[in-house]
C-alpha cells in the first residue's frame, strides 16, 4: 500500500471518464468505500494515505474537471471512515 498509489488513482480517475463515473458512488459513501474501489481497480492505499492525498490536492493543486463535478453535484472528498457524509467535523 502506498501514498503514490493514491496519487496514481487520482490521476487515473482524471484520465478515464468511465472509471470516474463508476467511482462517483464510492466518493459519495465514505473513505473506506473509496479505498475498496481503488483496490478493486489495482490501486492499493490505506485510508490514511488517501486522506493525505486528498488533503494535498485540496491545499496545493487546482481541482480537475472530474473533482469539480463531484463537488458541484453536492458531493465532497470523503475524509471520514464510515459515516457516509464526508464530514470532517469542521464548520
Amino acid at each position: 500500500m502506498s501514498y503514490q498509489d493514491a496519487l496514481d488513482f487520482r490521476a487515473k480517475l482524471n484520465d478515464d471518464p468511465e472509471l470516474a463515473t463508476r467511482a462517483t458512488a464510492a466518493f459519495s459513501k465514505s473513505l473506506t468505500a473509496v479505498v475498496e474501489f481503488g483496490k478493486s481497480n489495482g490501486f492499493f492505499f490505506t485510508e490514511s494515505e488517501a486522506e493525505t492525498a486528498i488533503n494535498q490536492v485540496l491545499s496545493n493543486q487546482e481541482l480537475s474537471d472530474y473533482e469539480l463535478e463531484l463537488v458541484s453535484a453536492g458531493g465532497s472528498c470523503p475524509t471520514d471512515t464510515g459515516s457516509g457524509t464526508g464530514d470532517t467535523g469542521g464548520s
